[in-house]
């Protein structure tokens, strides 16, 4: 069981979260109880493709990148090798976030939760 630093139960999530750099696992860890994956941003390389696909069989993939070229460019690297089960924009008044959710079952707990 995990907790944040103000002593709440953190959401766990089964599935593992892509992410781009450390700043962005840094702020998922601070959010949930999850793993994630970075891509190095648009340095992606086919170890780290195979790696996101091999994690996507067994577990499950979020694809959480930033709404801007990079993140586009790394969404649709792993959109071509991987199968998606659906997607979420979550928007603000200055952003849209995209979740992309890949899972091995027919129900995503992540979406679930939403």
């Amino acid at each position: 069981m995990f907790y944040n630093k103000y002593g709440d139960k953190m959401k766990k999530i089964k599935e593992v979260i892509v992410v781009e750099g450390k700043t962005d696992t840094a702020i998922i860890k601070k959010l949930f109880d999850a793993e994630t994956i970075e891509t190095h941003g648009l340095a992606i390389n086919e170890d780290t493709l195979d790696f996101i696909e091999q994690t996507q069989q067994k577990r499950g993939i979020i694809i959480l990148t930033d709404p801007d070229y990079p993140g586009m460019k790394i969404r649709n690297e792993i959109m071509k090798r991987i199968p998606i089960f659906g997607k979420i924009n979550l928007s603000t008044h200055e952003n849209t976030l995209t979740f992309i959710v890949s899972v091995v079952c027919n129900c995503c707990s992540f979406l679930c939760r939403i």
